[in-house]
């Protein structure tokens, strides 16, 4: 295995995927936005400080910037994760992306979901970010907690399949804890649901596309760079 060359197929693999997540969030949500703008300014046209070329642009490179850290984190984590993976070096970097997208994403979006930009009260927009933020921590730390539990039962010879129920039971129960703790979501604003929900699918399709790529693009270089990680091993196999 080479840490050196499995970052630099993450940061690679990033700053190509942000930028095509920006793109897919021009084509689903630029509209959208727009729309919310609209309203929040009492349907009159809101004063542009930046172009919409500008404005783009802008949001291609803070996406590939984004990428790029998500990437650079996202090698260094398949440096560690790989050898317990099954499947080829493509298929252990589609699966670790899957996770991320669900743990980091999913998961935390499905208790506090984004909402269209200046829709809301601004005064919580602190708040709701640190509560997001939090959830975002606990299920990071459910997995990784959970990763560690089911090395620990692959050691002892738990077979396999009772090790994924308990593994899998496990985050869902400390997630599930974690939603009942945390306080609730805020209520919905008073925009069309059309346009909120079109805005929250638009949401998690930039996402999806983001980690689709990434895994897919990583899987590929480190395949090519000579650069995969270790096969599973047998038992992690079974």
């Amino acid at each position: 295995m080479a840490p050196a060359k499995l970052l630099r197929c993450g940061l690679a693999s990033g700053l190509l995927a942000g930028p095509v997540s920006g793109l897919s969030g021009l084509a689903f949500g630029e509209g959208l936005i727009e729309r919310a703008s609209l309203l929040e300014a009492g349907r009159s046209a809101p004063v542009e400080v930046f172009s919409r070329t500008a404005q783009r642009w802008g949001l291609l490179g803070a996406t590939a910037l984004y990428g790029l850290a998500v990437g650079g984190l996202f090698g260094f984590a398949f440096s560690f994760l790989a050898p317990r993976i099954r499947g080829s070096g493509p298929t252990r970097s589609l699966r670790l992306a899957a996770a991320g997208f669900v743990c980091l994403w999913l998961v935390p979006s499905l208790k506090y979901p984004p909402n269209p930009p200046g829709v809301g009260d601004p005064s919580t927009i602190g708040a709701r970010t640190a509560l997001y933020l939090a959830v975002v921590a606990i299920s990071l730390g459910a997995a990784l907690s959970g990763w560690a539990v089911l090395r620990r039962l692959e050691d002892a010879g738990v077979p396999p399949r009772i090790r994924r129920v308990l593994g899998v039971g496990g985050y869902v129960a400390a997630i599930g804890l974690a939603y009942g703790l945390l306080p609730a979501s805020a209520a919905s604003p008073r925009v069309p649901s059309g346009l909120l929900w079109g805005f929250r699918l638009a949401s998690a399709s930039v996402q999806a596309v983001l980690w689709v790529v990434l895994g897919a693009s990583f899987g590929w270089l480190s395949s090519r760079w000579g650069a995969t990680a270790p096969a599973a091993p047998a038992a992690a196999r079974r």
